[in-house]
């Protein structure tokens, strides 16, 4: 009796005989091919999280230096004014006499007018609260200057020299307008330099994002055993295959024995059909020999014309051969080697085998993406939060 079968070092028996291999087979995995969809994280991706964590300490080491620069710049004035705490006190005096009386007045206009007409009321409101947004605007005019000039009659609180350095420093990280002005000296280089930086920090940005928008890139979640392991995805194999049995007797540290661990299959029913439907659908990863896994893809893309799956470029596991087997002393094997060889030497047997299979062809090609891809509503998502908690 002859039969094919797949044959490996440990299946070697002497008491039967074996042909010339007719081809040599490795083992794969493949998984569910990714696509390019809508990534509500998409606008961090320009930078990986590394540079992401550099950006936020110099944000925050801008912050600390111009607020330590502010407030040794003052102290050095102030050191050189002895009289500014006795005016600073005079100041805060008069100031405060001027906004009682102020506040006095008011109070009994409004009092004498809301006998009258409730509109002359509501007149007077808005014409005190633009009156006090014209006083802001002029303060904070009159403190710019003040501060450029060096000639601000009292010292700062610590709260507005924070306040100032937080908006110079965010303001220019984010492009966004501020109308308030540095003091002139070191502090004023200091903010130019992280002008400077964050101009270069945002092209490169915008940059990246419009590549990533225009020529979008996919990656694959494993291309070897070593990362189909570490991607932590569940792996299907054929129970008491070559490949199972090599598995669940490797070492426990190696990457066969690690990804013995991956297979969740192994305390349920072996059907073979329901693992390959499940595989097709990018439930769990299929790992099998290569040939086989090619008949798959090969039989679906034939029904459908689609491909659904990839199979990584690495093979694993010792090879093995596909043989015929032959009792002891069969006079078979010596024509049968001869016709095997004579097919190999042709390039027969690579022939039919790739005829065999030509449609698997189609599924092993690179994985190539249209560019100009329509954004979906899931990339705005991360944007709008953005700007939402930014506006409130």
């Amino acid at each position: 009796m002859t039969m094919p079968v797949q044959l490996s070092v440990e299946r070697l028996d002497k008491s039967f005989e074996v042909s010339r291999y007719i081809f040599i087979e490795k083992h794969s995995a493949g998984y569910s091919r990714p696509a390019v969809t809508s990534d509500i994280t998409g606008f961090i991706k320009p930078f990986t999280p590394w540079v992401w964590l550099l950006v936020l300490v110099t944000v925050v080491g801008v912050i600390v230096s111009l607020l330590l620069l502010s407030v040794a710049r003052q102290s050095l004035i102030l050191y050189h004014r002895p009289n500014i705490s006795q005016n600073h006190l005079s100041a805060t005096t008069t100031t405060a006499t001027t906004t009682a009386t102020t506040t006095t007045t008011t109070t009994g206009e409004f009092t004498a007018a809301s006998h009258f007409s409730s509109d002359n009321v509501w007149l007077e409101g808005n014409e005190n609260i633009r009156k006090k947004n014209e006083e802001r605007n002029e303060d904070m005019s009159k403190r710019n200057e003040a501060m450029n000039e060096d000639q601000f009659e009292h010292p700062l609180p610590l709260i507005l020299i924070t306040r100032d350095a937080v908006m110079w420093t965010v303001s220019g990280f984010l492009q966004q307008a501020v109308s308030l002005q540095p003091p002139r000296g070191v502090v004023k280089v200091m903010t130019g330099l992280w002008l400077l930086l964050s101009l270069i920090l945002a092209t490169v940005y915008r940059g990246n994002l419009k590549a990533m928008l225009i020529l979008p890139s996919i990656s694959l979640p494993f291309n070897t055993l070593e990362e189909l392991v570490s991607s932590g995805l569940p792996v299907w194999v054929p129970l008491d295959s070559l490949l199972h049995i090599a598995a669940y007797h490797a070492e426990v540290n190696s990457t066969l024995g690690r990804f013995n661990r991956s297979i969740f299959n192994a305390d349920r029913p072996n059907n073979v059909t329901w693992g390959i439907i499940d595989y097709i659908a990018g439930k769990h990863v299929l790992s099998a020999p290569r040939s086989a896994m090619l008949h798959v893809t090969h039989a679906y893309y034939s029904k459908s014309g689609i491909c659904t799956n990839f199979i990584m470029k690495e093979t694993f596991l010792s090879p093995f051969a596909g043989v015929f087997i032959y009792p002891k002393g069969s006079p078979l094997k010596a024509k049968l080697d001869f016709i095997i060889q004579g097919l190999q030497e042709f390039g027969i047997l690579d022939y039919l085998y790739n005829k065999a299979l030509s449609n698997a062809t189609e599924c092993l090609k690179p994985i190539k993406v249209k560019s100009g891809r329509a954004l979906d509503v899931g990339d705005f998502y991360g944007v709008f939060s953005i700007y939402a908690g930014g506006r409130n």
